[in-house]
């Protein structure tokens, strides 16, 4: 049995479900498949053929030898999913240590005044404002000791493999939930007896994607956590608290192609053929921060799509309501299903990562299916202990044509202080 010992540092806190429990650490039910799919892809896109590492043997014969390497190497893919199944898991064991002297943070999206008191008064750390949904407080676990991996197999050159590419592996990826946001950041610092240089992985960041954006900040995570919220989500749904700003995302479907988004889209639409729901919205509060909407006929020469599903697709869209109005609960939800089904989950293709006093945003394609896809929006709330569900409208994503990413991300994220790495 070969093995393989490799080292982390951790950068940002990991949400982890099992944060009260002893032991909790990085899940090797999340590394390793995460990994397995990443070595795949990378020797199909460094167009090699890793006969003992895939487990299966390829015999020199012309029928092979005939195509070219990029085309084994699939057949090789295609087979080992056969042997295998849909996981097409390597065969190596991976074994990670539990995080040793850790600190316990409370993540929340808000916390009042009188309950951060609280917590100072109780020593306990947390980090607000940050990336999370609505009201939700959830806990992150960060380490200040290294993180021990140890993969074994009966494969040194499947070893090997991981070897060379686990600092890359890294770099990409961030685990836990909330991972897109820049939760669950390590970094590679030590394999065997080698250690390796932190400019390393920087300098794989910067050439590991054809688009990567950073931003210089104070090494302090309630300042970074603080600048991604404020910045995805000024960039992503524009921002309500403190001072009223529009989406990036609105001002550029508006100015650059001539097209409405989806939240105008629904409150029209409640205005007009719900005004009892719309009324107890916050929109017909005269000094409440909000783009006011006047209802009547001014939709019918406007196109409308669904555009921030091309930013990742959230489960719902919640609205803000009077208080006391027979309201079980504080929001209306507007849920939105694909129609074809065929698209289950799509996250933001913008994946935050944070070394030191940097933060990056590595930027992936949007899949294909996403453009043009056509989803039902439907009306969720509960009022006076009863629930109400309705179907609205169907509204599509933008097409190819009418969303550039890059062109988006160029013309807004310079205005928040980022920077394209070139």
């Amino acid at each position: 049995m070969y093995k393989l010992e490799v080292k982390l540092k951790q950068h940002t806190p990991l949400i982890h479900f099992q944060h009260d429990q002893e032991g909790a650490t990085l899940r090797a039910s999340e590394v390793k498949p995460k990994l397995d799919r990443f070595i795949l892809n990378q020797l199909g896109m460094n167009k090699l053929i890793y006969d003992k590492s895939l487990k299966i043997a390829v015999k020199k014969n012309p029928t092979i030898t005939s195509i070219s390497n990029y085309e084994a190497g699939q057949i090789c893919l295609n087979k080992l999913k056969w042997l295998k199944g849909e996981s097409a898991s390597l065969d190596y064991k991976l074994k990670i240590s539990p995080m040793s002297n850790y600190q316990r943070y409370l993540l929340a999206a808000f916390l009042s005044k009188k309950k951060k008191e609280i917590l100072d008064r109780e020593q306990k750390k947390y980090i607000s404002p940050c990336p999370c949904f609505g009201d939700e407080e959830i806990f992150g676990l960060l380490s200040n000791d290294c993180i021990s991996l140890t993969f074994s197999s009966f494969e040194s050159e499947l070893l090997d493999c991981i070897k060379e590419n686990i600092i890359s592996f890294f770099v990409y990826n961030n685990f836990g939930f909330r991972q897109s946001k820049g939760f669950g950041c390590f970094s590679v610092i030590k394999i065997n007896d080698e250690d390796i240089e932190e400019t390393k992985k920087i300098t794989i960041l910067k050439n590991s994607h054809k688009y990567v954006y950073s931003k210089s900040i104070t090494n302090d995570l309630k300042k970074i956590f603080n600048t991604i919220n404020s910045d995805y989500q000024l960039l992503k749904s524009g921002r309500n608290f403190d001072k009223y700003q529009k989406s990036k995302l609105f001002e550029y479907m508006k100015d650059e192609h001539h097209l409405r988004w989806e939240k105008r889209k629904i409150k029209l639409f409640l205005k007009n053929n719900h005004s009892d729901v719309f009324n107890d919205l916050k929109y017909e509060i005269v000094n409440y921060n909000c783009n006011r909407i006047e209802g009547g006929d001014e939709q019918e020469n406007e196109r409308f799509v669904f555009a921030r599903a091309l930013l990742g697709l959230a489960e719902h869209i919640e609205f803000t309501t009077f208080e006391n109005r027979g309201y079980n609960k504080d929001k209306v939800k507007i849920k939105m299903s694909e129609v074809s089904g065929l698209i289950d989950r799509f996250k933001s293709p913008l994946t935050f990562k944070v070394y030191d006093n940097n933060i990056y945003i590595i930027v992936d394609e949007i899949d294909e299916e996403m453009f043009n896809a056509n989803f039902s929006f439907t009306l969720s709330y509960e009022k006076n202990q009863n629930r109400f569900e309705e179907y609205l409208f169907g509204l599509n994503t933008p097409t190819f044509n009418q969303f550039d990413l890059i062109e988006f991300l160029d013309s807004k994220l310079t205005l928040l202080g980022w920077k394209k790495i070139l």
